[in-house]
């Protein structure tokens, strides 16, 4: 019997309900693959967005991924070029993120097809988002009360923190972006409700990602409020709470950590010798780059890095990182394709906070390679399907 669409909307549904049930607990629930001759490990939440790939299989059409064949074929052909220099089970871990790029492209499309046979409903995501921003602060003021010091997080592979907020992400970086993402939406939820609730949500974000102290995050908080306020007209706001952040962030307390001292430099050294590496890497491949992502295994082969560390899959600029592993081919036709899908948004306010969104997103992917991280493409893509318009020219399901 042929399968209908309305069941497959049925089951995109389940699929994104179940990642925004999990989104909160981020790098705790991961997933290790060490029993094939390879010591990797991934996040159950890139295991759960794979059933979105599923669903368009299912299907049996190119329909909407038609818009993304031009990268996929370019980001294949690096992967086939590599093969010449590595073996298949040494480009595996590659090949695994490069089929994790792709579930978010078809997460995209199921978050599209389930809002227009109505499954999911548009206003019902912003809300489930919003409650996840919420876990979320709260899992990192947990962890920031009972656990601040994880500096043993270093023997497995992670970095070193102490007295600084990471949550679930282990991160401060990323965890401030995710963050930064809350903080953004419920503020544009403030301005196109006046809901109070909304804007005490807001302001526990922006405390929240105080004590990230992640710069990156500030610089991208900070360009993203006042980007949202130009978009609403409502430029009162983002000038005193531009005042009034980076007054707080001379109140904040400064244990005896390195990680705490907003002035530090070492983090900076260490990003400008991180992006010389990665030019390095893209001067040897141009035009194709080294595989997405086979990063690691030019780090190793370079600059003679540690495998096991998650920053070994890499490179402190996303930019770079999409010219390392794809070249100028894959950065080009990933661009030109999102450029197509920019132009079918619905001009409403969701289509502001995901202007503002992308925005901070782009600041902060010049620091970490935050563009492609996991949690970041989940939360964009399900805000750019609830703004795309409900019937499109350039993007289709199938």
């Amino acid at each position: 019997m042929a399968i209908t669409k309305k069941p497959v909307s049925e089951l995109g549904k389940y699929i994104v309900y179940f990642y925004l049930l999990i989104f909160p607990f981020g790098q705790l629930l991961r997933v290790n693959l060490n029993k094939i001759g390879i010591d990797f490990s991934f996040p159950l939440i890139d295991l759960i967005v794979t059933l979105s790939l599923f669903t368009i299989l299912i299907k049996k059409r190119g329909g909407y991924f038609k818009n993304f064949y031009g990268f996929m074929a370019a980001a294949s052909f690096s992967l086939i070029i590599s093969l010449v220099s590595y073996s298949f089970l040494e480009i595996l871990p590659g090949l695994l993120y490069f089929q994790r790029l792709i579930s978010y492209f078809a997460l995209f499309a199921v978050v599209i097809v389930s809002i227009r046979e109505k499954t999911l409903d548009r206003l019902s995501l912003i809300q489930f988002l919003q409650i996840v921003s919420f876990f979320i602060i709260a899992l990192g003021w947990l962890q920031y009360f009972m656990f601040p010091d994880l500096r043993s997080l270093r023997y497995v592979g992670w970095d070193d923190h102490l007295y600084r907020i990471v949550g679930s992400f282990l991160d401060p970086g990323f965890a401030g972006l995710i963050l930064v993402l809350g903080g953004i939406l419920t503020l544009g939820r403030f301005f196109a409700t006046k809901n109070k609730i909304h804007f005490a949500l807001f302001t526990l974000s922006a405390i929240t990602v105080a004590f990230t102290y992640s710069r990156a995050s500030y610089l991208a908080f900070l360009i993203a409020v006042i980007t949202l306020g130009f978009l609403y007209k409502k430029f009162l706001l983002p000038v005193v709470f531009t005042v009034s952040f980076l007054l707080s962030l001379t109140l904040l307390p400064r244990p005896s950590s390195e990680g705490v001292k907003l002035e530090r430099t070492y983090s900076i050294s260490a990003k400008f010798q991180n992006y010389f590496e990665t030019i390095k890497i893209i001067k040897n491949s141009p035009v194709f780059g080294v595989g997405y992502n086979s990063l690691c295994l030019v780090r190793q082969k370079l600059f003679n890095d540690n495998s096991k560390s998650h920053s070994c899959y890499g490179s402190d600029s996303s930019l770079l990182f999409l010219l390392a592993t794809t070249g100028v081919v894959g950065f080009m036709t990933l661009a030109n394709t999102f450029l197509r899908i920019f132009k079918d948004f619905v001009k409403n306010q969701y289509y502001k906070i995901l202007i503002a969104s992308f925005l901070a997103i782009i600041i902060h992917s010049l620091f970490l390679n935050s563009l492609f991280y996991s949690w970041v493409m989940g939360w964009m893509v399900i805000l750019m399907g609830i703004t795309i318009k409900k019937r499109s020219k350039t993007v289709t399901y199938g």
